[in-house]
Formats: C-alpha cells, sequence, structure tokens
C-alpha cells in the first residue's frame, strides 16, 4: 500500500541553525503517514547524529515504497549541507549516510545541491577543516559517484592538491579510473610550484595522491604516465630552447633518480639485480651517449655513493 502525503511539504522548514521542532518518524498504517513525535528545540549537538540516523533508516526502509524524500528534498538538502560542515565529527559521518541515501532517491540533484557549497567552504578558515573532512565522509559512502563528479572541479586551475590528497585515502580503487586526469594536473601544478615556498607541501600532496593507489591497473599507469614525463628534455619544454633550465642535470633531480634506482633494487633479492647488470650497463651506455663524451651528472654528485651498482664494477 502507497503513502499517501496530504500534508508535511513545509514540515521540514522548521530546520534551523540550532533548532529542528520536529523529528518524523513514519510508518505505514492504512496508508497514512503519521507524525508520532514532535519537540522544540531537538537539534542540538547532541542529538544531531541521532536525527541523521533515523533519517537514513526511514530512507532506505521507505524509497522503494513511497517518494517521501523527494517530497522533504528541499529542506533536508539545506541540512546536510551544513551538516557536513558541522564541528562535531559524529554529525558530519551522520550527514554522509544520510547523503548516501539522498543520493540514491534523487540521484545527481543530490550532487548539484550540496557538493559545490561544501567546496566553496573549503576557502573559509572556520570551515575549511570541517568542509574537508565531510567530503572525506562522503567519498568514504559514495567514492564512485562523487569522485567524478569531484575530479574536473579540483584538476582545474589553479589545482587543488591539497584536497585530492586528503581525498585519495578514502577513494579506493576508484581513483584509477581518473588517474589519466589526476596525474597531469599534479605535475602541471608542482611544475608551477618549483622553486616557491610552496614546493615541499606541493610534492607532499602529490606523493600522497600516487601512494595511495594500491591496485596493480593504477600503479602501471602511474609509472607508464611518469616515465613519459622523465622522457621530456625539461619541464619548460613550451619555453624556447635558449631559455631553458636543464632540469635533468639539477642535483635535487639526480638524488631523487638515484634514490628511485636504490628503491627499487632494494627489492629485488641478489639473482634478481645479477640479471640485471647487463641492461644497466647498456643503459649507462646509453646515457653517456647523449652527452658526447662529458661525464655523467648523475656520476659527479659529492658523497654520493650509489649502492646499486656495486655489482656493476666488481
Amino acid at each position: 500500500m502507497e503513502c499517501e502525503f496530504g500534508a508535511g511539504r513545509d514540515s521540514g522548514e522548521s530546520v534551523r541553525k540550532e533548532s529542528v521542532e520536529s523529528l518524523f518518524f513514519l510508518e505505514e498504517n492504512h496508508g497514512e503517514v503519521h507524525m508520532l513525535h514532535e519537540r522544540e528545540d531537538l537539534y542540538n549537538k547532541s542529538l544531531s547524529s541521532l536525527f541523521f540516523y533515523h533519517m537514513m533508516l526511514l530512507t532506505d526502509k521507505y524509497r522503494c515504497k513511497c517518494p517521501y524524500v523527494l517530497v522533504f528534498s528541499e529542506s533536508l538538502v539545506p541540512t546536510v549541507r551544513k551538516a557536513l560542515c558541522d564541528p562535531l565529527e559524529e554529525v558530519r559521518e551522520a550527514a554522509a549516510k544520510t547523503f548516501e541515501q539522498l543520493h540514491a532517491t534523487i540521484g545527481h540533484q543530490a550532487l548539484d545541491d550540496i557538493l559545490p557549497m561544501l567546496l566553496k567552504q573549503l576557502d573559509d578558515e572556520e570551515t575549511a577543516d570541517f568542509a574537508l573532512d565531510g567530503l572525506k565522509q562522503v567519498m568514504a559512502v559514495k567514492s564512485r559517484s562523487v569522485l567524478p563528479y569531484l575530479v574536473p572541479k579540483l584538476t582545474a586551475p589553479p589545482v587543488n592538491t591539497r584536497v585530492l590528497a586528503f581525498l585519495s585515502a578514502v577513494a579506493g580503487d576508484a581513483l584509477t579510473r581518473h588517474l589519466g586526469v589526476i596525474l597531469p594536473a599534479l605535475l602541471s601544478s608542482l611544475k608551477q610550484k618549483l622553486g616557491t615556498e610552496e614546493e615541499a607541501q606541493e610534492l607532499l600532496s602529490a606523493q600522497t595522491v600516487i601512494l595511495s593507489v594500491e591496485d596493480e591497473v593504477g600503479q602501471r599507469i602511474i609509472i607508464e604516465d611518469l616515465l613519459e614525463a622523465t622522457r621530456a628534455r625539461t619541464l619548460d619544454s613550451d619555453r624556447p630552447r635558449s631559455h631553458q633550465t636543464p632540469q635533468r642535470h639539477q642535483p635535487e633531480v639526480l638524488t631523487q633518480s638515484w634514490d628511485t634506482i636504490n628503491s627499487i633494487t632494494k627489492k629485488l633479492d641478489a639473482s634478481s639485480q645479477l640479471s640485471l647488470i647487463d641492461d644497466l650497463h647498456r643503459d649507462i651506455k646509453s646515457a653517456a651517449a647523449d652527452v658526447k663524451g662529458q661525464h655523467l651528472p648523475g656520476f659527479c654528485l659529492p658523497k654520493k655513493t650509489p649502492p646499486c651498482l656495486s655489482q656493476l664494477f666488481l
């Protein structure tokens, strides 16, 4: 038997900054919806989670039987939106669960009505941390729907690497399908921050995103894309050649290159290392040919002994 809604569309309007006058408990009884409990000043910090928890349960129970969430969505949306930025963590968690059910009922409209405002809160120092965690809570319950919505906005210049890094921790395998967009954005943003005070933080955020990818497909994409990026002569390839900086010869780049090789070889047993000596020897010769008889910059670093090459010279 379907639920009937003669009145109640405006009942959710009582949701305000610090109060909700009614808690709706819906039951199916001869096709009527009953308001079983009404209380002033219900919405306080200690009962917020209970309110959203009940809304989540009721949505899950009745969404297949009646469209009541559509009736109350105009009131639910601003409430959930505000609760996702609430200072209390349990309120944000409960709001994320309500968002999950709301999205299941009204679809993409939930994304349009809630996420843009949540992103705007990131620019407010007072709410930024709460909004960031709110996004994380939403990602934790609905990453496959939320991530496609957020990625284009976060990777558009200026790239928001901080938020990308924060959300990648809960994105899971859903992050892999967006690496083709995220990786170029990270590289572009890092390029712009080189030599600035923000470089270290930018690099840390990029590392956080990359290290969060644990599935084999995603790791392969990362390795292939980064290897392709290293084949560029410089990061300033769009500038005239006479004004380009030899980025590959900078000490930081050379040192990190050695660290990368060492990290790889440390994971190989002795027999595997020996099997790669011929390939390594050939690659060094190829690199030496590129500098036309000059010393290889990577072998000229002071006090830098590459342990991964010890077997090569035995």
